[in-house]
């Protein structure tokens, strides 16, 4: 089969491009699908790049999510058709291990994984909105609705609502009733994130992003819980980590990379996988099995290249679908 393949770590140049990698073979409680899109997340490149205390066996084949039609089904596997349009769980909750770095991902022509990893992709959602899904709008359904338990009442900032998670969270934010302020860096983001529904944009590049919400909300109170906004997220990391909560947030201080202040919480409860005092935002088995309307979906998914073309679209930085 065709695949790229990672031999070792290192820049986009370590992703080799093969047209005769061996085939994977379903074994017990295996299937073998054919993809039909594989998309790309910021986690690949932590794959390419090597990881610091994590030791991967190589050679491997990157992309965590993953869609496409069963081609082969390994023995004692129930409930699967040859044929049928799926979805990969990347995370194999049972044994252990992820795709695409663990074992062989999605960028190639077919990828061998656990039956019990299987997700049916319902009709009228195409295989390019369903790989789309995974890794970062799962996470950002965790951070909206199973930690932000975000609603129609509440006033919502999104740092970095253009990449890939936080575009979720304007999506989800806006399905649930609630006002978004999303904050990107560019006139052409601030136009994506207009379509998808955001109610305030700041560009900061140019203007502070906390200075903008006092203009919107006012300065928050932090005894009060008055002004500013009540739900944060915040997983871009680096200076923003202790700048945003106690500058445009309307609880107590600290670093909370997707946070709701409480009265009887003294610090925000958190959504991200930073330090080790926060709840991890990784997705879970029921919000990556979570289905939203295609309108909403589709918004995910910003360029498509053939496989063959990986390797020159990873140097360009952008994610495939």
């Amino acid at each position: 089969m065709r695949a790229v393949v990672l031999h070792e770590h290192g820049g986009p140049d370590h992703l080799v491009f093969e047209s005769d990698y061996p085939d994977p073979k379903a074994g017990p409680g295996d299937v073998v699908v054919r993809v039909r899109a594989c998309s790309l997340n910021y986690h690949d490149i932590f794959t390419r790049n090597g990881m610091p205390g994590i030791k991967l066996g190589l050679p491997v084949i990157c992309g965590l999510d993953v869609a496409g039609e069963i081609a082969e089904i390994g023995p004692e596997v129930e409930g699967w058709s040859v044929g049928d349009r799926v979805l990969i769980d990347p995370r194999n909750r049972v044994e252990g291990g992820l795709q695409g770095e663990t074992v062989d991902g999605g960028l190639a022509e077919l990828c061998r994984t656990r039956a019990h990893q299987l997700v049916r992709i319902p009709d009228g959602v195409s295989f390019e909105q369903a790989a789309a899904l995974p890794v970062a709008f799962a996470t950002a359904h965790r951070m909206m609705y199973t930690i932000g338990a975000v609603s129609k009442d509440d006033r919502v900032l999104i740092l970095g609502a253009s990449g890939g998670v936080g575009a979720g969270c304007v999506l989800l934010a806006k399905m649930a009733g609630a006002e978004v302020v999303a904050c990107t860096s560019s006139d052409e983001k601030a136009n994506r994130l207009r379509e998808m529904g955001a109610d305030h944009i700041i560009d900061y590049t140019k203007d502070d992003f906390v200075k903008e919400t006092w203009k919107l909300y006012d300065k928050p109170h932090r005894r009060g819980f008055e002004g500013g906004v009540n739900v944060l997220v915040n997983f871009t990391g680096g200076d923003t980590w202790a700048y945003t909560p106690s500058g445009a947030f309307s609880g107590a201080a600290g670093c909370s990379p997707a946070a709701r202040p409480r009265a009887s919480i003294p610090r925000p409860t958190c959504a991200s996988s930073g330090p080790s005092s926060c709840r991890s935002a990784a997705p879970t088995a029921g919000s990556a099995r979570t289905w939203t309307p295609c309108s909403a979906i589709s918004a995910t998914a910003g360029w498509r290249f053939p496989s063959t073309a990986c390797c020159r679209s990873r140097r360009r930085g952008r994610r495939c679908a």
